[in-house]
């Protein structure tokens, strides 16, 4: 890995979550599947009972800080982990925090949705108008007040967000040294996350075949945006790293009826794992994709050949907010 000069600041990292995240063998899915599979565990990263985007928001905030911002504005979906996150995140650094949450305001608050209320945070809801308009009249009605809004992007997708999990993968590859990983599996939304990693695994030489679940995109969809990503966060970093697109793999086959609409074979995986191992997995992310490393393992395609690594990014709080029927035995 050879750096070049950056002609910016890059922000301090704020203390924000618990970091190394622990990893472990998950024994049931190793015998399931027949090969070794450790999981990194992000959903205990400490910050709004944990999820990845801890990882992010350590150095978006510091960025909101550092511009003068007093107010973090978040964006997802109804039961948002990244917006709950980033309320606890305002909480922590004396913001305030907006969250712009797309679906219909609910009859009563469940799951994220009531974290984000306990942490103080406005809440809006889309209510079916377009999202991004939404946030436009937000941050307008945030100035004409005085304030100073700092617009976190989707899943924290930016390049100093990504850093985040550029970094991550020097983290993991110091805890697995017991192990030959050769593969990596985890859930994919916006992309930022999997940009992070494989541009981390470039940094790092790591030769290990990196695979995303995708959650309710196509690969078309996604694959250009990531190498976006990879090429802004570089020039970001100052890392004289190039990716092949090749490298940017993501599974869209697995997302059913579409991104936050689980179905009964998505908690199927969750009831599967939760017995098996004793891991809780989120309807959204964790779930569909642990469903797709089942069906992987059946018909030959995971990533890799020795042992898999299973990056556990959070959002378990969404398990409090689905149907319970869906869930039932």
């Amino acid at each position: 890995m050879s750096s070049k000069p950056v002609s910016h600041k890059l922000p301090d990292r704020l203390p924000i979550g618990q970091f190394p995240t622990p990893v472990h063998e998950l024994t049931w899915l190793s015998a399931e599947i027949g090969r070794c599979v450790v999981v990194k565990r992000d959903d205990l990263s400490g910050l709004a009972l944990g999820g990845n985007k801890a990882r992010k928001l350590a150095y978006l905030v510091a960025d909101a800080r550092e511009s003068g911002c007093d107010t973090l504005v978040a964006t997802g979906f109804l039961q948002s982990n990244n917006c709950v996150q980033a309320a606890a995140a305002a909480v922590r650094y004396g913001l305030n925090a907006v969250l712009c949450l797309d679906g219909a305001q609910p009859n009563a608050a469940r799951g994220n949705v009531l974290l984000g209320k306990l942490y103080g945070a406005t809440l809006h809801f889309s209510n079916g108008e377009p999202i991004a308009r939404l946030i436009e009249k937000t941050v307008t009605e945030l100035r004409a007040r005085g304030r100073k809004p700092y617009v976190l992007p989707p899943g924290g997708s930016t390049a100093v967000g990504i850093r985040g999990f550029v970094e991550a993968m020097a983290e993991a590859r110091g805890q697995l040294a017991e192990y030959d990983i050769d593969g990596i599996v985890f859930p994919t939304g916006t992309g930022g996350t999997q940009a992070g990693l494989v541009l981390g695994a470039a940094a790092l030489g790591w030769e290990v075949d990196i695979l995303g679940i995708s959650t309710g995109k196509t690969a078309v969809e996604m694959v250009p945006a990531m190498a976006t990503m990879i090429r802004e966060t570089a020039d970001y970093l100052g890392l004289d790293v190039a990716v092949p697109v090749e490298r940017l793999r993501v599974d869209d086959r697995f997302y059913g009826a579409g991104y936050a609409k689980p179905d009964g074979s998505d908690f199927d995986a969750i009831r599967a794992v939760a017995r098996g191992d004793g891991l809780l997995c989120d309807p959204v992310y964790n779930g569909r994709t642990m469903k797709a490393v089942l069906q992987l393992a059946r018909d030959g395609g995971l990533p890799g050949k020795a042992d898999l690594l299973y990056w556990h990014t959070g959002g378990t709080p969404g398990l409090f907010a689905f149907d319970e029927a869906r869930s039932a035995a």
